[in-house]
């Protein structure tokens, strides 16, 4: 059985997609789908349509015209001069993400930072559902000029390549080696470069979290680097439940298990430098302690490694991949547009 979507979520697909139309028109006054037409593209219902369409009526952005049907407003514009402005829709993983955490945010603001000076109208996407039918038409429905998919599932990367091939120009951001044309950071080098550094201080008991799917790639290069020198890391204290972290660490540290690094790959919050402190108290003695330069609070300094990740290089690119492509350019042909993470030592 086909699961209901949310009325607000059908709702808004028609919105979205009359108010591009309405952009797009500018001066013009150009005919807009019919109810019967809206609801057959989108997949909805008719209420749902003549309540959008009644609601952008009411706002003066839609004439009705008896007989004829429904047209833009040429004399109720949006914003002037958006008209002629490029629509770049930017979409999250899997398109139903309800919020957005210190990284997720400090990336998409830099991202949207560099997509306002090209200048262009940016929509932030999201998705109905997981069905590949369902995502092809609401993305080829929203009336992009480019779509930028940021961290796309592997089982996603086939209706990018339909879309590609329907036309839409699409800048993938991920970190899999196997996706043609994206730009990524080099978050499994740098799991590397720390890996060999805590080696050459001879710290071997390395305690990693949150091993979830985003943060698996800097695991992926720590565990490359302890392989090369023959090194086996112990499993055990790699954590994996991002829900009971903080108690888990605690209670590992407080058992007395060796630890001589702390890899954080996420966020550092005052919860878990206070789950650290309370195993450990004399923790800046022992532990080195690896983190991103990302902080949800008043976290203190400690002894270790910071990597800064390159937030306004990562925008900078998929805007000037952007632009070339807006402009019918065509980018250099490369894999993957890799960039690199400083490492920091903390003393």
């Amino acid at each position: 059985m086909k699961k209901a979507e949310s009325p607000v979520a059908e709702y808004m697909k028609i919105r979205r997609y009359v108010m591009t139309l309405i952009l797009r028109a500018g001066k013009n006054s150009v005919r807009i789908p019919t109810v019967a037409e809206l609801a057959k593209k989108f997949n909805v219902s008719r209420p749902t349509v003549s309540k959008a369409m009644k609601v952008l009526t009411e706002d003066g952005f839609i004439i009705a015209r008896k007989s004829l049907g429904s047209f833009t407003n040429p004399a109720r514009k949006i914003m002037q001069g958006s008209d002629a402005l490029p629509v770049i829709g930017i979409l999250e993983n899997d398109g139903m993400l309800a919020h957005y955490f210190p990284y997720q945010a400090l990336r998409l603001s830099h991202i949207l930072q560099e997509l306002a000076a090209i200048p262009a109208i940016q929509h932030i996407l999201n998705l109905s559902g997981h069905r590949k039918e369902t995502i092809l038409r609401e993305l080829e429905g929203a009336g992009l000029d480019l779509l930028i998919w940021i961290r796309p599932s592997p089982s996603q990367l086939e209706i990018i390549d339909e879309l590609r091939q329907n036309g839409m120009k699409v800048i993938v951001c991920c970190c899999d080696e196997d996706c043609p044309g994206n730009i990524s950071i080099d978050f499994e080098g740098a799991g590397y470069e720390i890996g060999r550094r805590l080696l050459a201080e001879n710290r071997t008991r390395i305690l990693y979290f949150p091993q979830d799917n985003e943060k698996k790639i800097q695991l992926h290069g720590l565990l490359r680097a302890f392989r090369e020198a023959g090194v086996e890391l112990n499993p055990n204290l790699f954590l994996k439940d991002i829900a009971t972290v903080c108690e888990d660490l605690r209670k590992l540290l407080l058992c007395g298990v060796p630890v001589d690094a702390i890899f954080c790959a996420t966020a550092l919050n005052d919860r878990l430098f206070q789950a650290i402190e309370e195993g450990c108290p004399d923790f800046r003695r022992k532990i080195s302690l690896i983190r991103p330069d990302i902080t949800d609070g008043s976290v203190k300094e400690a002894p270790g490694y910071l990597y800064k990740i390159p937030f306004r290089e990562f925008a900078e690119r998929i805007a000037e991949r952007a632009r070339l492509l807006l402009s019918g350019e065509t980018p250099p042909e490369q894999k993957m547009e890799v960039i690199p993470v400083e490492i920091i030592q903390q003393k």
